[in-house]
């Protein structure tokens, strides 16, 4: 009898029947990853703006040897020097963000590569997203980044490049942590932590080994910086040990920081403590724990933005009138921004440059009175930069160098102060002293042709006059010097004016001085000796003074001013603003909501509801 054949058939192996399931969730984990960089970047580069992180944190970085050898002398001077060229590169934002992103990207594979989550894909995430809310801290250093990248790092290299039993393998190890500690050492203290832990919480060993192990591991670790801080660097022993450490840095840095090394530390014991199972998950909870790992990075990045969002608020308005950005910087100031002094002073400072001081002066509250127009002493000496930046505008070069010198006392040689001592001097006809700051900016990358086309002018008197702003800056300098009264700016500006009657900027805040002071008759004077800075007709804040003024003195009144010539739509303004007023029988309190609703922009609301500056 013929035996029936049996037709073959192939029996597939788990894992060919589980292949394309394992493919399809391969293709949506790299699509949410992608997605997350992208919506990083895009972050990084429309919403934080790292040039303004870059204007705050004013890093200091010169591509010459005296630099990186001052930068070695101290332990973790190399993730110091790195760190300055990175951030200095914030300048250029689409690098800037390319950068960060980039980071982020490798402490992202780093802490993959630390926890191996294995079933539980996405938890990767949650120490990634407490770094990017570091990141987005404008007094948050990238060093501390770096620092952290490195320490994870060299956690890898001991538990997967070393060999496991060798007599060589401890005193190598050691050594490692000697060079993590020479480049970082809270990366090497923070490397130590994760070796020790894995050393104990590591079942494949023996107990002696468990335990002799993490000991000498520590006891280095503590041993190495004593050592260093006492024989190799002159810094103290908190540095020591200690730089780079999030927990050196108060408020939110301090306990975003600690949360994330905590949570570093326990992934290290975690991966040994579970089940190391590699079950395959449904699509449906991939999809779900995507669409919840981007809910938590919209969570951070919410946070991010509305948290510290008063201090981000202030370094906007500060890096817009350094650049002077003054339209984009009148955007951002508002009734509640106004909280801060320097944000008004900035936006004074705005109103001039564009045209608007005459006329809307009061257009948002002058709540601070004269130090709206001059900051107080205290938060001068807090942003010297910014002060320097103003008196250079007004052409008192003097003390634009005052101020700068302050500046390079706080920030250190950093090229924006660099920049104004050179620009100072250049105008003071002080070449060799200019030559010296032009020298230094072109050790720094990014400043190397701005140092180069002032050192040209420098040596070309053509290309020197074709500087128009700083032609029109040496008309408004005083040709003489006069001892500077440093408690009121006003008077400087007063003798500025005298000694350069063509200073319109001088003129326009001594005039601003005077109205937000309540002094009208010296506001009239001022008026009288200039009368080439007025035109016709007055601008608004002008005419509401004149008016004012008129109307209290009377028959008193200058002759002189009263000649001056004010639109009849402006005597009518204030009829009608009387008229409101005198509905609640002169009482202002009372007439104070509807006055609010209708006139709170003028000169006469100033003057009813508001108190001389001090």
């Amino acid at each position: 009898m013929k035996k029936k054949r049996r037709k073959a058939t192939s029996v597939a192996t788990p894992n060919e029947k589980n292949a394309p399931k394992f493919q399809w969730l391969s293709i949506w984990k790299s699509a949410w990853i992608v997605l997350f960089i992208s919506a990083l970047y895009v972050f990084f580069l429309l919403v934080i703006r790292l040039e303004q992180i870059h204007f705050a944190q004013m890093p200091v970085f010169f591509a010459e040897r005296r630099f990186f050898l001052a930068q070695l002398r101290v332990p973790g001077g190399f993730i110091d020097c790195l760190a300055a060229f990175l951030t200095d590169l914030y300048q250029i934002g689409w690098l800037g963000a390319l950068i960060l992103t980039g980071l982020i990207l490798l402490a992202f594979l780093l802490f993959k590569a630390v926890m191996r989550p294995g079933r539980f894909w996405g938890i990767e995430f949650l120490p990634v997203l407490l770094l990017v809310f570091l990141q987005t801290r404008f007094d948050y250093s990238i060093a501390k980044t770096l620092s952290l990248i490195l320490a994870l790092e060299g956690f890898l290299m001991v538990r997967d490049a070393f060999p496991a039993k060798t007599r060589f393998r401890f005193p190598a190890i050691i050594f490692l942590f000697f060079m993590i500690y020479l480049m970082s050492p809270a990366a090497m203290l923070l490397c130590v932590l994760l070796c020790s832990l894995h050393e104990i919480a590591n079942p494949s060993e023996s107990n002696v080994r468990r335990i002799l192990l993490p000991v000498g591991y520590v006891f280095a670790g503590g041993l190495i910086p004593r050592l260093a801080a006492d024989c190799l660097f002159l810094v103290p022993l908190k540095s020591a040990y200690f730089h780079h450490a999030f927990f050196l840095q108060s408020g939110k840095i301090q306990i975003v920081g600690a949360v994330l090394d905590g949570l570093i530390l326990a992934s290290t014991v975690f991966f040994f403590l579970r089940k190391n199972d590699q079950k395959t998950k449904s699509a449906t909870l991939n999809l779900v724990q995507g669409g919840v790992g981007l809910a938590l990075f919209g969570l951070v990045l919410f946070c991010a933005f509305f948290f510290g969002k008063a201090e981000r608020q202030v370094v906007r308005v500060r890096y817009d009138a350094h650049e002077g950005r003054w339209r984009d910087l009148a955007k951002q100031v508002n009734n509640v921004t106004l909280d801060h002094p320097l944000n008004l002073f900035h936006f004074n400072r705005g109103l001039y440059h564009t045209g608007k001081m005459a006329s809307d002066l009061f257009s948002l509250p002058q709540w601070f009175g004269r130090y709206g127009l001059f900051p107080h002493k205290d938060l001068a000496y807090q942003y010297p930069l910014d002060i320097s930046d103003f008196y250079f505008e007004l052409g008192h070069v003097n003390e634009a160098e005052r101020w700068a010198s302050e500046a390079q006392t706080l920030y250190g040689e950093t090229p924006a102060v660099l920049k104004r001592l050179a620009l100072v001097n250049l105008l003071q006809d002080e070449p060799a002293a200019a030559m010296k700051f032009l020298a230094r900016l072109k050790q720094n990358p990014l400043s190397r042709g701005w140092a180069e086309h002032y050192r040209v002018c420098l040596n070309d008197p053509i290309r020197m006059a074709a500087e128009k702003q700083l032609v029109q800056l040496h008309a408004c300098m005083p040709p003489k010097d006069f001892i500077v009264v440093a408690e009121h700016p006003e008077i400087d500006l007063g003798r500025m004016l005298e000694q350069s009657p063509g200073n319109r900027m001088a003129f326009e805040y001594v005039v601003a001085d005077r109205l937000i002071s309540r002094d009208l008759d010296g506001f009239v004077n001022v008026l009288k000796r200039y009368p080439q800075f007025l035109k016709a007709p007055l601008p608004r804040c002008y005419e509401e003074a004149l008016i004012a003024y008129l109307t209290l003195k009377g028959q008193n009144a200058d002759r002189a001013a009263a000649e001056i010539e004010i639109r009849q739509s402006g005597f009518e303004r204030f009829k009608k603003f009387e008229s409101v007023l005198g509905k609640y029988h002169a009482n202002s309190d009372a007439a104070y909501n509807e006055l609010s609703q209708w006139y709170a922009n003028t000169y006469w609301y100033y003057m009813l509801y508001s108190t001389p500056a001090s």
